[in-house]
């Protein structure tokens, strides 16, 4: 059942009490932790050259700095930070164990759990839903050393005979990441979704079609949690008493735009069907796609996907007095964020790269990625999250070089100068200057601003 969120209050101004927060959670990543997680991994079984926490720091610093570093790059900065001499032969044996793997993943998990919540003000909406969160999976190609352990199965595109698929959820209004998880390239979108944790109620959930699920959405509502999804071509509904295709229920309409109370599917859920028909130029293109899909994969287009064209469906429990049918039709277009996320993800972090040729030692060099790609976006988040109308590029950009200073800052042990090298980052990045606003197709921001969703009563 659906409950209503009360008025959230209207953010405040960072103060110093929230950097030395957000300082004290860099050391818990950066000091404290690393050495238990040594330990509880056999990462670090005896006395070292170096410690847990310097080969973190100096992990996240080569990354930072070198997107797609080398094992010499590493043992550069051991030794420019801490005057650790260690070979690059070393470093790679290192990389080839599995415990090293599970010390990376381990830390990656534990950072997940710091993620602050710094809401950013983002309009009215944020006095109707507790959240808006994105999710979607991406697959990374692995070297067929780890078929046995992570057996992949491929696409259209390229075979893979090993392969990580990668589920990540995250927060719009905050940029806070809410689960990152591993598994399987062969294995299905909604087997990683059963791993993740469960959303607060009144918070609203944007997955793609790979996500749909007839008893994921009545859990959903059951929870108080809303949530908007496309339906496939072959999805059976009922509308009035009567069953039918959602093909055929369609054709009996011959309006531009329908919004309608149905129940979906064989369990029969009760939500909102909201169907759009699509330009010609837009059909055209989805027509096109179509064939050419088909043409790859050596298979017939079927007439209802053909139909199903001239549409733009969704079905929705968030009520119609709530938000009105552009307004769910600009709230899932959101859910893009995710893919340009992935995009950012083997782009800027290289996520997809390496120099490695050994299973083991790319994902040790993927969860390294991951884990210095966290912290940066822990300071990102300061500025209010992925959707305050400034470039992630640059703050992105920004962030990193301060986190170059991460040894040399932990070295002074003092909270203070880090929270205020954290203040003094937050400013740089309120001089980054703000996206022009876009008079035709509005950006996220816009749009997210744009939307005027009224709470329940």
């Amino acid at each position: 059942m659906i409950t209503t969120i009360k008025k959230q209050p209207k953010n405040r101004i960072l103060g110093p009490e929230d950097f030395t927060k957000i300082a004290q959670t860099m050391q818990e990543v950066f000091e404290a932790q690393p050495e238990m997680i040594a330990q509880t991994t056999q990462f670090i079984q005896r006395k070292r050259k170096f410690t847990a926490s310097q080969w973190i720091q100096a992990a996240v610093v080569t990354y930072a700095k070198y997107p797609n570093a080398s094992l010499e790059n590493l043992a550069e900065q051991l030794y420019d930070s801490f005057g650790i001499s260690i070979s690059e032969q070393a470093i790679s044996q290192r990389f080839q164990q599995p415990k090293t793997r599970n010390f990376h993943q381990k830390m990656l998990e534990m950072v997940l759990q710091h993620f602050l919540q710094i809401p950013p003000k983002v309009g009215k909406i944020a006095e109707v839903f507790r959240g808006i969160y994105v999710g979607d999976c991406t697959t990374l190609a692995l070297p067929d050393d780890l078929h046995d352990t992570l057996p992949g199965c491929g696409n259209q595109y390229h075979q893979a005979n090993a392969s990580l698929k990668i589920f990540c959820r995250y927060e719009l209004f905050s940029g806070n990441y809410r689960d990152i998880i591993f598994d399987a390239g062969k294995s299905s979108d909604q087997k990683l979704y059963q791993n993740a944790r469960p959303l607060e109620s009144g918070s609203l959930e944007l997955l793609d079609l790979g996500f749909f699920s007839t008893k994921r959405f009545e859990n959903l509502s059951r929870s108080g949690i809303y949530w908007i999804s496309r339906v496939p071509s072959k999805t059976v509904l009922t509308y009035n008493g009567q069953e039918s295709s959602l093909v055929d229920f369609l054709k009996t309409f011959p309006k531009k735009q329908r919004d309608v109370c149905i129940q979906l599917g064989a369990d029969k859920v009760p939500c909102r069907l909201v169907a759009i028909r699509a330009p010609k130029d837009v059909v055209s293109k989805r027509i096109e796609r179509l064939n050419k899909d088909a043409k790859r994969q050596n298979i017939k287009v079927s007439e209802e996907r053909l139909w199903m064209t001239a549409w733009t469906v969704y079905v929705t429990n968030i009520p119609a007095e709530m938000v009105s049918v552009k307004g769910i039709y600009d709230l899932y277009g959101l859910r893009w964020q995710v893919e340009l996320l992935f995009k950012h993800w083997k782009g800027e972090v290289w996520l997809d790269k390496s120099q490695g040729r050994t299973g083991e030692r790319i994902l040790c060099e993927i969860y390294l990625k991951l884990l210095c790609e966290l912290v940066t976006t822990l300071i990102m988040n300061l500025s209010g999250g992925p959707l305050n109308g400034i470039s992630r590029k640059k703050i992105h950009k920004k962030v990193r070089e301060h986190l170059l200073r991460i040894p040399r800052v932990f070295a002074l042990n003092d909270l203070g100068y880090l929270a205020k090298m954290l203040q003094r980052t937050h400013k740089e990045i309120a001089f980054i200057r703000k996206q022009k606003r876009r008079k035709k197709k509005t950006n996220a921001f816009q749009t997210l601003r744009n939307i005027r969703p009224k709470p329940l009563n």
